[in-house]
């Protein structure tokens, strides 16, 4: 797992990892590349963002997914994230989520 190493667990700035596999994959239905934005790209609100990790299912559950979770949202602006969140947007991070859905507890 390669994390970036300018990661913040405190606010949470810059939380991706990426996978280096032992070996190469065959693309199928269940496996597929990602494209990532440039870090001058803007992405319009309402665009339609991909999110996967193995984080919590739960919100009162300290256990992670053991199976990969995955999730499509929507990016919100900011301000409606920072009404629901206790801790600031930070300008590193996207807001996305919908009703029911999210990308993390």
């Amino acid at each position: 797992v390669i994390t970036r190493p300018d990661w913040d667990s405190y606010n949470l700035n810059n939380d991706v990892a990426l996978l280096k596999l032992s070996s190469p994959v065959q693309l199928n239905a269940y496996i597929s590349p990602v494209r990532l934005a440039s870090p001058t790209e803007v992405l319009p609100q309402g665009s339609k963002c991909v999110t996967t990790g193995w984080g919590r299912n739960n919100l009162n559950s300290q256990q992670s997914a053991v199976i990969l979770q995955q999730v499509v949202l929507p990016l919100v602006p900011v301000d409606v994230c920072q009404q629901k969140l206790p801790r600031p947007i930070t300008s590193s991070m996207l807001c996305a989520g919908g009703a029911g859905a999210t990308s993390c507890h």
